[in-house]
């Protein structure tokens, strides 16, 4: 009944009242996953909704479709991944950061949570903890080559030329088309005078 009756509010788009008879048709049969399916559905349509609104540089109306999405869904974590990038549009670090915190506890395995959260760092001038986050990233993923290029642009700024160039060159062999990267070699590499 109350899973009939959740299919019949989100049809009317009453996600709210949808998500919570799914739940209590959950709490009846647990071993049926047709009921977290079904919420995750609901999740997964607010974050699209909220795409749509970032798109339309739509932030706040964008920022409230997603935050639905993670009260439906908690362990939704592309909602917080898509939460936590609208918040950096904005330039807004801590919520960005708060949010992209919440969404490793769920979930560590996340590379491009751990690259924004370097992003984040780097941007509040926290070099340390932007490349130990870098670091992270490539450690979940070693083929990850903007947190390689990451790594390296910050390598750049701090004047650490050689680990620069090794960072940089390693993005630029994980992905060969990727221009930035060439663009900031060239820059390195002049100002080190290492130009062959």
């Amino acid at each position: 009944v109350f899973y009939n009756l959740g299919r019949v509010y989100k049809v009317n788009e009453e996600y709210g009242l949808a998500v919570k008879n799914y739940k209590k048709a959950g709490e009846l049969n647990p071993f049926e996953d047709k009921y977290s399916i079904a919420i995750t559905a609901i999740a997964q349509q607010m974050a699209k909704d909220g795409d749509t609104e970032y798109r339309r540089q739509e932030f706040e109306t964008a920022i409230e479709k997603y935050k639905k999405a993670i009260h439906f869904s908690p362990d939704y974590t592309t909602a917080y991944f898509k939460l936590s990038r609208t918040y950096l549009k904005m330039k807004d670090y801590e919520n960005t950061r708060m949010i992209l915190e919440q969404n490793l506890a769920v979930d560590p395995q996340q590379e491009q949570s751990e690259k924004m959260l370097g992003d984040v760092y780097r941007e509040t001038d926290n070099y340390e903890k932007a490349i130990e986050h870098y670091n992270r990233a490539i450690s979940i993923n070693e083929n990850y080559y903007k947190a390689h290029y990451s790594l390296g642009v910050l390598f750049m700024k701090e004047g650490r030329n050689r680990e620069a160039i090794d960072a940089l060159q390693i993005a630029i062999q994980l992905e060969p088309n990727y221009a930035k990267a060439y663009g900031a070699l060239g820059t390195v590499e002049q100002e080190s005078g290492d130009i062959d």
